[in-house]
């Protein structure tokens, strides 16, 4: 099928949207919901390699609404939780110490 090529290809997307269509003519096939639970958990995994942290922890969660047991999206949507409020909490260290220099 075209989502299997694209799914080889690297192509994420392109393979969620051929396997969305798929599930949507038989909606009850184990094989394609676990194809686009992996093909959602490879896009996050995308946005993790070009440190899009909250787009990833989307398509984790996402992943993790088909299959709420799935040991790997669960680890990344943790780690993912871990790495955005660390990144926040440095973020507003930065700038608090900005507006402290600001007043001297």
């Amino acid at each position: 099928s075209m989502g299997d090529f694209y799914f080889e290809t690297h192509n994420y997307p392109g393979a969620l949207e051929q396997y969305s269509m798929a599930r949507k003519k038989h909606p009850h096939s184990i094989r394609l919901k676990k194809k686009v639970i992996v093909t959602t958990v490879n896009i996050g995994i995308q946005f993790i390699k070009s440190r899009e942290y909250p787009k990833a922890l989307e398509f984790m969660e996402l992943a993790l609404e088909l299959d709420p047991k799935n040991p790997h999206a669960y680890k990344k949507a943790k780690q993912l939780r871990k790495t955005i409020d660390k990144t926040e909490r440095r973020m507003r260290e930065y700038y608090e110490e900005q507006e402290k220099r600001k007043e001297v």
